[in-house]
C-alpha cells in the first residue's frame, strides 16, 4: 500500500495541471469587449467584434479578430460544440486564442463560457456552421442548440 499513495499523488497532479491547461485555453474572457463593445487587449490578442452562435450575419474588416460566443457549457457532462462546414480559408482562418497564464484552472464538473475566434485574412463572404453536440451526439434544435450557420462578410 505505501507504494501507491505517491502514484496516486501523481495521478492526481498530473489531472489537475491538464484541466489547468484546458480551462485556460478553452475559457473565453468575457471581458474581451468594454461596455461599449469596443476591442479590448487581452495580452498580445485582441478581440475586434464578438457575436453570438446565434446570430446569422457579421460583417468584418480585413485583420479583425472575430469571436463567436457560444456561451456557458459543461464538458464533464458531454456539452460539445464543433465546426461541421469550414469556412472558406481564403477569407477567415481560425484561430487560437492563447491562455492567460494569470487566470485560475476551471474547477473539473464546472461550467465554463465557450468561444470560438476567426482572423479575417481576406475579403469576401464564407459562411461557417456550428453543431452541438451532447456526449457525442448532434442534437435537433428541440434536443438542444442543433446547428446554426453564421454568415461572414470581410470587407
Amino acid at each position: 500500500m505505501p507504494k501507491s499513495k505517491p502514484l496516486l499523488t501523481l495521478a492526481a497532479t498530473l489531472t489537475i495541471a491538464a484541466l489547468a491547461v484546458t480551462g485556460c485555453v478553452q475559457a473565453s474572457d468575457p471581458d474581451s469587449t468594454d461596455a461599449n463593445g469596443d476591442a479590448q487587449n487581452n495580452g498580445d490578442f485582441t478581440v475586434d467584434v464578438t457575436v453570438d452562435y446565434t446570430d446569422d450575419e457579421v460583417t468584418l474588416a480585413e485583420g479583425d479578430v472575430l469571436e463567436v460566443n457560444f456561451g456557458t457549457i459543461n464538458t464533464s457532462i458531454g456539452d460539445e460544440w464543433g465546426i461541421t462546414a469550414q469556412p472558406d480559408s481564403d477569407v477567415v482562418v481560425n484561430t487560437v486564442r492563447p491562455g492567460d497564464p494569470n487566470a485560475t484552472a476551471v474547477a473539473p464538473g464546472s461550467d465554463t463560457e465557450f468561444s470560438l475566434y476567426f482572423e479575417a485574412v481576406g475579403t469576401g463572404e464564407t459562411s461557417v456552421t456550428f453543431q452541438y453536440s451532447y456526449r457525442g451526439t448532434a442534437t435537433t434544435p428541440a434536443e438542444g442548440p442543433g446547428s446554426t450557420t453564421l454568415t461572414i462578410k470581410v470587407e
